[in-house]
């Protein structure tokens, strides 16, 4: 009986590492919020319709996005420094002026000015 037990709170521990490995991870395998969605999906939109799809599709998938508080904002070793950098490395072949808003927000929104 006492291995039954111990076999539960082992399964029961593993589960629970297992979920905060995947809420730790998610961030690095897609978005994880409205604006790293944004970034992910709208490069390369080339008119206004397909840009409003991607945001609609980004507003989907993160409805209820709280605002980056400014302790969360990033920018160092691994990311993109500013937000002006960000503007030009996912902007740069954005054809539709709602896409390279949306760009422009989102990166304002993620980094530092």
């Amino acid at each position: 009986m006492k291995r039954t037990g111990h076999a539960t709170l082992s399964v029961l521990l593993a589960l629970i590492l297992g979920a905060q490995f995947s809420q730790a991870i998610a961030g690095l395998l897609g978005p994880s919020n409205y604006f790293e969605c944004i970034l992910d999906k709208m490069p390369g939109a080339q008119n206004d319709p397909i840009a409003a799809s991607v945001a609609q599709a980004c507003w989907r998938e993160f409805p209820n996005a709280p605002p980056i508080a400014p302790k969360d904002k990033v920018g160092g070793l691994f990311s993109v420094p500013h937000a002006p950098d960000c503007l030009m490395r996912y902007a740069k072949d954005v054809r539709s002026n709602f896409g390279a808003q949306q760009i422009a927000i989102a990166c304002n929104e993620l980094y530092w000015p």
